[in-house]
């Protein structure tokens, strides 16, 4: 963002480093450790922690703007696009948040995201895989489900889930699965 990197570290520092330097800037102590990656967007950080609390940070002043309680312990980053912040609990629900804090929409997906795993945003829809191995499509305005499509995974005797975040081309999102698939679906 404008010039500069933002990391989380494990043990809790927002680090501020110069692109082309790689030269720390400003440090800022979270006070928590970190389970998974946040997300910077519009000059702000937005990381959840594994006690369930997502926080919104301005690194450049080093402080919190807000925080919201989920409820459960946060298991996946945030995705964020424009107004909006969506972020999975391990407990199956999806918070979807204004970036200035307001709840949304809860939705409860009934299954685990896997940390490696984020979700996509294309025009009015959020899609993610599950540790199940299910692929869910959100309408982001209402928060009720579109689609819903359990993959071959889903059906195994060792259950194997997504792990990856899959991406959005020419109206299709394409994600990949533990159980050795490819999958397409169309969006338009």
């Amino acid at each position: 963002f404008q010039g500069n990197l933002y990391l989380a570290t494990n043990k809790g520092e927002l680090l501020e480093v110069d692109q082309e330097t790689g030269k720390i800037k400003r440090r800022m102590s979270l006070g928590f450790e970190l389970s998974v990656r946040g997300r910077m967007s519009g000059g702000h950080y937005f990381v959840g922690n594994t006690q369930g609390r997502l926080f919104c940070l301005d690194p450049t002043a080093q402080s919190l703007l807000w925080s919201y309680d989920c409820g459960g312990q946060i298991t996946s980053p945030p995705t964020v696009d424009g107004e909006w912040v969506i972020v999975p609990t391990a407990d199956g629900k999806l918070h979807c948040l204004t970036i200035l804090g307001g709840i949304k929409w809860v939705y409860d997906i009934q299954e685990a995201i896997l940390p490696e795993t984020d979700g996509v945003i294309f025009k009015n829809y959020f899609l993610i895989g599950t540790k199940r191995g299910a692929v869910s499509c959100v309408d982001i305005w209402s928060g009720g489900l579109s689609w819903n499509f359990k993959t071959a995974g889903f059906y195994e005797k060792d259950q194997k889930g997504i792990r990856s975040s899959g991406g959005v081309s020419r109206g299709r999102f394409f994600i990949g699965s533990e159980d050795h698939s490819f999958y397409c679906f169309s969006l338009d």
